[in-house]
């Protein structure tokens, strides 16, 4: 009879402590599943955010501006408020003659850049960018027609525009200022002038890259080795412009 009782406690416990894992089996599973409710709460939170980057992705704060919020930053500057390119600050810093302010804008002295402007002028007045989209990239033969307009834009401002360009870090509201052209003409007679000093010189003898005379490699081998003892056979360079 005991044993009985004693099977019975046994039981009641055994039900007792089941019931009491299935509890807390529940309770681990419930915490589970709002666990992973909470990270795909999250997960949608976020590919919704990565959507909407992505359809938006094209709009820049431009398009939430007022029009005339967008005519207020627009980084053109209009003609109204520039000089006319006789009077720019460059026609000054040219005039001027002085070697220093020159290689600041255009990397060259006045001899040099008169070595340039002697083979880029005729270029330079031979063609013309306003033919095609009229933007520089294309060119052609100018013809002279009685009467029309003539250009405010001479070789030396065209040239000093192009060198100036690479000095200046490219701001085309820079070049504008300095040489009294609106956007669109400097960006065009920025593509000509392009053009035209490369056509001044591709085949143009004195701007090819090329080995020096072996009298000249035999001279600057001679230099090194009085400044540099333990320096033998050595040349400054083995290239030069000719």
């Amino acid at each position: 009879m005991q044993l009985i009782l004693d099977a019975l406690t046994l039981s009641d416990w055994q039900l007792k402590a089941a019931k009491k894992w299935a509890e807390e089996r529940r309770r681990r599973q419930i915490a589970i599943e709002e666990e992973i409710q909470s990270v795909n709460d999250a997960l949608k939170t976020k590919l919704l955010f990565l959507l909407f980057l992505v359809v938006n992705e094209r709009k820049k704060w431009k398009d939430y501006l007022t029009m005339e919020g967008i005519w207020r930053r627009d980084h053109r500057i209009p003609r109204i408020a520039l000089v006319s390119p006789s009077k720019s600050p460059w026609s000054q810093l040219y005039s001027s003659l002085n070697d220093q302010t020159l290689i600041t804008m255009t990397g060259y002295d006045h001899a040099a850049f008169e070595s340039l402007l002697y083979l880029f002028e005729p270029h330079f007045n031979n063609f013309t960018p306003w033919v095609g989209r009229k933007d520089g990239s294309t060119f052609a033969v100018h013809k002279k027609k009685k009467g029309g307009r003539r250009r405010l834009v001479n070789a030396k401002s065209c040239l000093g525009l192009t060198l100036a360009w690479y000095m200046l870090k490219g701001s085309e509201f820079i070049v504008c200022g300095w040489f009294g052209f609106t956007g669109i003409c400097a960006n065009a007679w920025l593509c000509f002038g392009c053009h035209m000093l490369m056509l001044a010189l591709w085949k143009n003898p004195l701007a090819k890259v090329r080995l020096p005379s072996d009298d000249k490699i035999k001279v600057m081998m001679e230099t090194v080795g009085q400044k540099h003892n333990a320096l033998h056979d050595v040349q400054y360079s083995v290239c030069q412009m000719v």
